[in-house]
């Protein structure tokens, strides 16, 4: 899903955690960079923030927390699915 410049991608390979990107352009076209990740314990998911990427951005921090709210609801369901006997 995608919401102003940001985008959360629930990466199906499994050497990925899912993360939420922010997305610029240059002279070289456009490119993403991770602001945050998610990490699974036996508890359901973590936010994991690289640095201070998740208050330092440009982009409209209303749109971003409006992502990471969505990423949990996902991701909640997700795991609730997958840890059922």
């Amino acid at each position: 899903m995608k919401r102003g410049m940001f985008e959360f991608l629930c990466n199906a390979d499994k050497d990925r955690s899912p993360e939420i990107v922010g997305w610029s352009e240059n002279s070289l076209g456009p490119y993403c960079w991770t602001l945050c990740f998610f990490i699974k314990d036996r508890e359901g998911y973590n936010l994991e923030s690289i640095g201070d990427r998740i208050i330092s951005h440009n982009g409209d921090q209303e749109d971003f927390m409006a992502l990471v709210k969505y990423a949990f609801v996902v991701l909640n369901a997700k795991f609730e699915l997958e840890e059922r006997p």
